[in-house]
């Protein structure tokens, strides 16, 4: 009987212990070890450690202390029985939910009215405060966390209240009792103080022969008492880590030496000649407060066998002497402890200031690849990675650590407590559905739900149907919303543009109708890009939206919790897949829905509420700590910072440790009263986060590593670290001399990292500045030398594509810029072309380039027989004008510009339009397909809403050439005359000036079959290598036939003035892909090229000078 307490700085030397111990107590293999460990996680290492010493470790259960004792009190009898206990935190809420409304009246409970009519609560919109409001509810959850706490830290309330001594006006008092009243004493402390009774009665028929606790480094007061009391009755081994072995409960930091004595009015001795005796070690008073207040209730609470099983820190490393400081309790400098001398080359504690994330990643990563070169011995399981918000990390982690797996020197590693992939988890995407069905139903919130791999493969969603999904939603034109009838209960306009129905209506019809926007059904605009397998999708995509909207009115109305239970089971059934990968997310969302339907029915509360509170109840409960996936599953461990990761490894390292994110800084429940009354071993999130820390500290056995982001990544300007990585430098600063010089010791320590990797910094032998990268090192090094012009992405002619067939569409876009359309044809580089950025807003405030295409729609449409006046609807059904009286006054405002226009074009296109001729030219070993839409009885019209640009005139040309080439060798008569018809480039001298439209002719082009063979030779030269020519700046260059200097500085203005800077901004990215700038000169764009290549004045006087030529282009 009794308790023995075994205490080290070393948990290894506790598992040694332990090991011993285990061993003397022999026990059935077939019955179960119960161990109780602080957290999850913590039993893996635990069970790994264990298996080191026996060979073989296994059937041995690990509960957490609060379940343990909840265990003693069912084996003694003690209702209610294990998940019927009303008084769980998360059943309790409804207990409360159920006895409070009726108390609201009484004016004890005033408090809690003014609460609840300053919360607002959107499902009270009456003013009646009633069991359905969202605030309600959620008071109610807060509550239950509140009287939680009490039962813990301070049952002594409970049992006064319970006994009728409270004050008549404390509604938290007559509240619990009318709580307790319905369902009766059974609250964790009720039941451990009935225990205790029955335990000193010998009435308690079962207890275990021995109980083990484990690596504890906190325990509420209560739990300490039950443990002396059933050390009574059997024996209780107690295994705590310690960091000294001296008393070190009473010992208190400089700041509360300072407060106590001007509390005192400087009673106290001179504060510098009583840090010694009163501050013991600086680390240990500052941030060991959580330790020091168990060590202060375990010495008061338990009569001890005590056990040392100490090991004294040994080494010269700044780290053991810190640590060995810890242990004997040192405080330096003092008469006793002067400061040391810095350790020579000594890099066990190293703290790096970077300038963001990614950084922190790539400079870890290289200071663990230089200790892991550096000691032979050392492997990437020696090393762990603690993180405070690791879930933001973690993908970072990803691109810097796993950028390089087939590398030799590549670091193995692991991710425990953050989701596998970027994607959203099968739990995080049910809780995202029941998110976006409470409010807007946007584009981008539909497509994350459809970027989760548990939906996808619930309706058979693959990789490109989600890249299809991007570019269709933004221009399928949806934005928010069910329908028009959703968007009301928003404040907004009945109207359907823009809408789920709306888009999906368009989608649906473009696969089942010919691809003829303007052709509407039932005010409806088929969208044209559905074909192939993209109806496929578009039907997977229709039965997910209308799940969706079969769910959204279910969530609209109050329900008992029940009902809501059965509504987010057939949910999870109906969105989730089941398969093997998500099956366990599968049983951990049943089990969490089946528990809320359990814990109301328990507390009898049957009054409906709102969905709103019951998601944060959902997300706790799935979020909650549990289970051990990922945690030293190998290679370098990165975890969250937490009491239950901080095991010993040889290497501890600690990311993001920047000011404000850690510790944290919790803010209280007003109505929590402990919080305003406190008392020794009561939590603080704060005081944890620092016990974390130097925790940490004590874990590392040869190195401790710290990054933090200490530098603006815009403007450099410093940031502060974390507050304990400041209070460390300080230790250090005290603890250390630095060698003669003005600096101190944590200068030396602390490493100020460059802002790029590439600095020339990390290659000059510094050995806390280190680089593996053999191109960075290149990079540094012609940084240092002469500067060079960048190097080009393309240098020499690639090999002849493969296939030698172009679309003519194809190559009248490349036409317009070869360097772009080298990277797009050849090198299938999107650049983002085509993909249209996901908005969630609704399209009010138009820009240039959706005024463009209103415009240019009207012009089509007319062409089609459709009166400009009758455009509206068509428009309005593809979704390109904005709702309601803005969209009727754009497009007004387009058809007054598009008005002249129009006058110019009609004359050409009466009659039928000819249906597209399908191409297939072969031209110098080329087939030219593809189609010409624009061909009339008068000949080919193209127009354009823009003003006549040299693009527009080239491109046209190119299509005139492909006409007139079709026409000799076609035996069907083809017109040969091409119109181009767009507004004058010069702008409106006054306003209300009516706009100049110009109408060029192409006449009939004899020499088009080789012109337009030259044209492709350029092409398919221009797929192996970048062609440097521009065709504003060609242009422009022609212009001035009889001076160079002239054409030359007329090019380069053009090509380095307003042009360039109206290109849109991935166009520029491309140029700056291929020259590295994104306003290239000429110089840039013929560079060192291969003599194969034209100079960018041959590449303008080839293809524009036959357009040029005198009669080839009549102005009308």
């Amino acid at each position: 009987m009794g308790v023995r307490l075994y205490r080290s700085n070393r948990l290894e030397c506790l598992v040694d212990k332990l090991a011993e111990l285990l061993e003397s107590t022999p026990h059935p293999p077939w019955r179960q070890r119960t161990i109780v460990v602080p957290g999850s996680g913590f039993d893996h290492w635990l069970s790994l450690e264990l298996a080191k010493r026996f060979g073989i470790w296994a059937n041995a259960r690990f509960p957490f202390p609060r379940n343990f004792f909840e265990g003693l009190f069912a084996a003694a009898g003690l209702p209610p029985l294990e998940g019927q206990n009303v008084y769980e935190p998360q059943n309790l809420v409804w207990a409360i939910a159920k006895e409070l409304l009726p108390l609201l009246d009484r004016p004890e409970f005033e408090p809690v009215r003014l609460y609840l009519d300053t919360v607002h609560d959107p499902a009270s919109a009456s003013g009646e405060r009633s069991a359905t409001g969202a605030a309600y509810v959620s008071l109610c959850a807060r509550l239950a966390e509140v009287f939680d706490h009490y039962g813990v830290y301070r049952p002594q309330w409970l049992h006064r209240w319970e006994a009728g001594h409270y004050d008549r006006n404390d509604w938290q008092a007559v509240l619990w009792r009318a709580i307790v009243s319905r369902f009766g004493p059974q609250h964790f402390s009720a039941r451990a103080k009935r225990w205790v009774e029955l335990l000193r009665e010998g009435r308690v028929s079962y207890l275990p022969p021995h109980c083990i606790l484990f690596g504890i480094t906190h325990l509420p007061p209560v739990y300490v008492q039950l443990l002396a009391e059933l050390s009574q009755r059997t024996e209780v081994h107690l295994f705590l880590p310690s960091p000294s072995p001296e008393y070190w409960a009473e010992i208190r930091s400089r700041r509360q030496l300072w407060r106590e004595r001007l509390a005192r009015w400087a009673t106290l001795p001179d504060l510098e000649e009583s840090v010694e005796q009163y501050e013991g070690n600086p680390l240990l008073a500052s941030l060991g407060r959580v330790g020091r207040e168990f060590q202060a209730i375990v010495e008061s609470s338990l009569e001890y066998e005590d056990v040392g099983a100490y090991e004294r820190p040994e080494g010269s490393s700044m780290l053991a002497v810190l640590q060995r400081d810890m242990f004997d309790l040192v405080s330096r400098p003092s008469a006793s402890a002067p400061p040391l001398p810095l350790p020579e080359g000594d890099r066990s504690i190293r703290i790096h200031s970077c300038h963001s994330p990614l950084r922190e990643l790539e400079v870890l990563r290289d200071q663990l690849r230089a200790l892991l070169e550096a000691d032979p011995t050392l492997k990437p399981e020696d090393i762990l990675v603690l993180c405070p918000d690791v879930r933001a990390y973690a993908p970072v982690i990803d691109a810097v650590f796993g950028s390089d797996r087939d590398d030799p020197s590549h670091i193995p590693y692991s991710i425990a407590d953050a989701a596998e992939s970027s994607s959203p988890g099968a739990s995080e995407a049910f809780l995202l559905a029941l998110d976006l069905l409470r409010g807007r139903i946007s584009a981008g919130e539909v497509f994350r739900l459809l970027s989760a791999d548990a939906v996808r493969a619930q309706f058979g969603i693959t990789d490109a149907d989600v890249e299809l999904a991007r570019q269709w939603f933004g221009q399928v034109g949806v934005r928010w919303g069910i329908d028009g009838s959703h968007r009301r209960a928003f404040g907004y306009p009945e109207f359907s543009e823009h809408s789920w129905r709306f888009a999906l209506q368009r989608l649906l019809l473009g696969a089942a109708m010919p691809p003829d926007p303007a052709r509407l059904f039932r005010g409806v605009s088929p969208f044209p890009e559905v074909e192939g397998e993209g109806a496929e999708f578009a039907g997977k995509l229709a039965e997910l939206c209308e799940r969706l909207f079969a769910w959204h009115p279910l969530l609209q109305r109050t329900r008992p919790v029940a009902e809501w239970s059965t509504i987010f089971d057939r949910i999870r059934r109906e969105l989730l897949s089941d398969r093997d990968a998500y099956a366990h997310e599968h049983r951990e969302l049943a089990s969490g829905i089946a528990e809320l339907r359990a814990g109301a029915e328990l507390a009898g509360f049957d009054a409906p509420v709102p969905v709103d509170p019951l998601l944060p109840w959902l997300s706790a409960w799935l979020q909650r700590e549990g289970g051990t996936f990922g945690f030293l599953r190998g290679g370098v461990n990165f975890c969250a910072l937490r009491t239950t990761r901080c095991v010993p490894a040889r290497v501890v390292c600690l990311v993001g440790m920047n000011d404000g994110a850690f510790p944290r800084g919790a803010v209280a429940f007003p109505m929590n009263k402990a919080t305003h009354q406190r008392e020794v071993g009561d939590p603080d999130a704060r005081e944890e986060d620092r016990f974390l820390f130097l925790q940490a500290l004590l874990a590392a056995r040869d190195a401790f590593v710290v990054t933090y982001a200490g530098r603006d990544i815009r403007n450099n300007s410093e940031r502060p670290p974390a507050v304990v990585v400041a209070e460390l430098l300080d230790t250090i600063d005290r603890t250390f001399v630095a060698p003669p010089g003005p600096g101190r010791a944590s200068q030396a320590v602390l490493v100020q990292h460059p802002l790029q990797p590439f600095s020339a910094r990390y290659f000059r032998g510094d050995p806390d500045l280190v680089s593996f990268s053999a191109a960075l090192c290149d990079g540094a090094r012609r940084s240092l030398g002469k500067r060079r012009a960048p190097q080009r992405l393309v240098r020499d002619l690639l090999n002849p594509p493969s296939e030698r067939v172009v679309t003519v569409d194809q190559l009248v876009s490349w036409v317009e810029h070869p360097p772009v359309g080298f990277l797009r044809q050849r090198l299938g580089l999107a650049l983002g072309f085509d993909v249209a950025a996901l908005d969630d807003d609704l399209p009010v405030d138009l820009e240039g380039l959706d005024l463009w295409k209103i415009g240019n729609t009207i012009l089509e449409l007319c062409a089609q027989g459709i009166e400009m006046n009758d455009t509206y609807e068509v428009l309005r059904a593809m979704g390109q004008l904005p709702p309601g009286r803005l969209g009727r006054e754009e497009w007004q405002r387009a058809c007054e510009d598009a008005r002249p226009l129009w006058g110019h074009i009609e004359p050409y296109v009466r009659g039928e339009r000819r249906s597209p001729i399908d191409l297939d030219l072969q031209v110098n070993g080329w087939t030219i397909t593809g189609a010409l839409r624009g061909v009339w009885k008068e000949g080919q019209v193209v127009w354009t809403f823009s003003r006549l640009s040299a693009k527009h005139i080239v491109q046209a040309w190119v299509r005139h050439l492909v006409l007139c080439t079709l026409a000799m060798r076609s035996q069907q008569r083809v017109p040969t005359k091409t119109l181009l018809i767009g507004r004058s480039e010069k702008k409106q001298a006054r306003r209300g000036e009516r706009e100049t439209v110009r109408v060029l002719e192409y006449a009939e082009e004899g020499a088009a079959q080789s012109l337009l063979g030259s044209l492709v030779n350029l092409y398919e030269l221009g797929l192996r290598y970048p062609l440097p020519f521009a065709v504003e700046a060609g242009w422009e260059f022609l212009h001035h036939p009889d001076d160079r200097a002239k054409q030359i500085q007329a090019a380069r203005a053009k090509l380095q003035g307003g042009w360039q800077q109206q290109l849109p901004e991935r166009q520029q990215f491309a140029y700056w892909l291929l020259y590295r700038s994104t306003q290239p000169s000429i110089d840039d764009l013929e560079g060192e090229r291969p003599a194969a290549v034209p100079s960018f004045a041959e590449l303008s006087e080839a293809i524009l000078e036959p357009l040029l030529a005198p009669g080839k282009i009549v102005e009308r």
